[in-house]
């Protein structure tokens, strides 16, 4: 695959699993759960967007988790990476 019909591909895919929508789900399951106790946050903090956001993303991370071994090593490959920058 050539790099541009990656970027293509990528842009599709994104636009068919628009993170938006799941995000805003799970943020409303989030605050309706009890788990998360707005009451007690001091006004204009963002501690607790920052938990409540990094959770989402941890779960829908774990939702795309790639099976196999050759991909979960492409996956750490490439986390290491990302890491670095």
């Amino acid at each position: 695959m050539e790099r541009i019909e990656f970027i293509a591909q990528f842009k599709s895919f994104l636009i068919m699993n628009d993170p938006a929508i799941e995000i805003e789900r799970l943020f409303i399951k989030a605050i309706g759960s009890g788990a998360v106790n707005i009451s007690r946050e001091p006004p204009g903090s963002y501690r607790l967007c920052m938990i409540v956001y990094a959770a989402i993303l941890h779960h829908i991370a774990s939702d795309w988790e790639p099976s196999g071994n050759e991909n979960q090593q492409e996956l750490r490959n490439l986390q290491s990476f990302l890491q670095q920058q």
